[in-house]
């Protein structure tokens, strides 16, 4: 790679990557672009690790080694953090865990991060404790504006109380909320809005369970009054299911976007409550 500057100004060169990278979103001309310099590689690094997703070990490895070239600016530029159960599955006492450990602490201008898990649900004791450590982390980033977590079991009601307050759109899929003992209950927290929720069939506990999370004092953990973009995935409905989602409903008094899919909008009871 050449060492020497481009001749254009760096402001026309960072305008001319954008545009590359809007028009080409597998992003291979700005894989190139970047090997012509290092002024060059500089700009195009925002695009080629503004979002990072990490299904397999492999992927991580390589995401590992490319950081090492200039960590601090590589780790700045990451937006978007999508992580599979494999990557998630690092055992602690191997040297990938560590380097996965210190890869996750340099995020420190992520917004959005999805955790998934594919083939079956995870209970959250079976995690190791190390890895939900970092979990919790992430979850709890004080820049993260969106959160998906995916197929996750008592997932504990502690890591949604330290959400950061720039969150505004919270997916669960196939998740469950647990509240441990009352002293997991905050004497004192900020009200948490959420200005966008997704919720799935799987997902009754989960959303009962924040919508009526209380501090020991007896306030709101949660502000679903301010929730504007509401999706709902249903196969089919039930007594349970549809008075959470009429709770929900209920208190959602801002909404400005609804979208329902499944077999249960057969229920005139939904489009009664939404008038």
């Amino acid at each position: 790679m050449q060492k020497s500057s481009p001749k254009l100004p760096l402001e026309v060169l960072g305008l001319i990557v954008d545009c590359l990278a809007y028009d080409t979103p597998d992003l291979s001309a700005i894989r190139k672009c970047a090997l012509t310099c290092e002024s060059m590689a500089s700009l195009c690094r925002r695009h080629i690790f503004f979002s990072i997703c990490l299904l397999y070990v492999a992927d991580f490895h390589r995401f590992h080694n490319a950081l090492q070239r200039s960590p601090t600016e590589i780790a700045m530029c990451v937006r978007h953090l999508k992580l599979s159960a494999v990557v998630v599955g690092l055992k602690s006492d191997t040297e990938a865990f560590v380097h996965f450990s210190n890869m996750v602490n340099s995020f420190t201008l992520l917004q959005s991060v999805e955790i998934y898990f594919v083939d079956t649900k995870v209970h959250w004791s079976v995690i190791q404790p190390e890895m939900r450590k970092i979990i919790s982390r992430l979850i709890q980033s004080a820049t993260l504006t969106s959160l998906t977590l995916r197929s996750i079991e008592d997932i504990p009601l502690s890591c949604f109380t330290g959400l950061g307050n720039r969150l505004r759109h919270l997916n669960l899929c196939q998740c469950s909320v647990k509240i441990a003992n009352t002293n997991e209950r905050p004497m004192n927290a900020p009200v948490k809005s959420v200005g966008g929720y997704s919720i799935s069939q799987g997902n009754l506990v989960a959303t009962n369970t924040l919508l009526d999370a209380t501090t020991a004092a007896g306030t709101p953990i949660f502000n679903f009054g301010a929730l504007k973009h509401l999706h709902i995935y249903a196969k089919f409905s039930d007594d349970s299911y549809t008075n959470t989602l009429y709770k929900l409903l209920g208190v959602a008094g801002q909404l400005s976007t609804l979208e329902l899919e499944g077999k249960w909008l057969t229920d005139p009871g939904i489009y009664s409550t939404l008038t």
